[in-house]
């Protein structure tokens, strides 16, 4: 999906370097996108209660003829949700726009991460920071 998306880019800026991103929510071997519904989300939220489950982030850079993609993943530890914490954080509607139903940036579901935490948020930054060292300019 992030190659698709600088490919869609680069049609507009052929000489500009292209970044792009696009993050998924695994859980026991399943993606979990953007919930349709506010009772998908909290479904969605429901198993991930107590659970470990991981962030991919697909990452890729395009400049001229090179193409560069990577994929970092972090695991994701969430603590026990109560049914008060899930519906609070549904209808406060951020809930709606996030794969997996959540963003670490603005709930306190979290217990702890293993892995780098800007991926969890959607942009690996040292990993670009790595992959831009890797453009033959």
């Amino acid at each position: 999906m992030a190659e698709s998306k600088a490919k869609e880019v680069r049609e507009s800026y052929v000489d500009s370097i292209i970044i792009s991103a696009d993050t998924i929510v695994c859980l026991d071997d399943k993606i979990l996108g953007k919930p349709k519904s506010e009772a998908e989300a909290i479904e969605t939220l429901k198993s991930l209660s107590n659970r470990r489950h991981q962030v991919k982030t697909g990452v890729c850079v395009l400049y001229k003829d090179q193409t560069i993609l990577h994929v970092e993943t972090t695991d994701v530890y969430f603590k026990k949700l109560t049914d008060e914490d899930i519906l609070s954080y549904v209808n406060s509607g951020k809930c709606m726009d996030k794969a997996g139903s959540y963003g670490i940036q603005e709930c306190d579901f979290v217990d702890h991460i293993e892995g780098d935490y800007t991926n969890v948020v959607g942009l690996p930054k040292y990993v670009v920071e790595t992959m831009m060292k890797d453009v033959a300019l």
